[in-house]
């Protein structure tokens, strides 16, 4: 993980949304995409961890990019925040698919989620842990199955 200077961070909006800023704090959330609150936050220590995403979407309403906020080096500086395209797609399956494991569905899947994320350098999940892991899957009803009946 960055460790993201938050004096930094803090200078930067302060200047965008300042006098002569161009920006209002709520105006550069929405210009971003983030949630009204998100500049006021930060600027108010409310928010003293801003994920990388959210100082992703905020540099670059700032016409900018992480290095804006001093983030520069390291493969979080390569997140990539814009979906890729169906070339850069079947590239990263192209280059991905040799090292396809033998092995159960729930594997393979894995190792192709995992491999391509790095390879087009989308945001990583952080690892689940306690009450974050993900709950099990629900049941499906075969297809085909009858409904269930209600009663009145």
């Amino acid at each position: 993980m960055t460790d993201v200077d938050l004096d930094r961070v803090k200078a930067v909006l302060r200047a965008a949304t300042g006098p002569g800023g161009g920006f209002s704090m709520r105006g550069l959330a929405k210009a971003a995409g983030e949630g009204r609150d998100v500049v006021g936050d930060i600027l108010n220590g409310r928010n003293r961890n801003p994920t990388l995403r959210v100082l992703a979407n905020l540099a670059r309403a700032l016409g900018g990019d992480l290095t804006l906020f001093g983030v520069g080096s390291g493969v979080e500086a390569e997140t990539r925040t814009a979906p890729p395209t169906a070339a850069e797609l079947a590239q990263a399956l192209r280059d991905v698919l040799p090292g396809l494991p033998r092995g159960s569905l729930d594997k393979r899947t894995e190792y192709l989620a995992e491999a391509l994320s790095r390879a087009l350098r989308l945001p990583q999940d952080p690892p689940a842990t306690g009450h974050d892991a993900a709950p099990p899957p629900s049941p499906v009803h075969a297809a085909g199955a009858p409904p269930r009946a209600t009663t009145s």
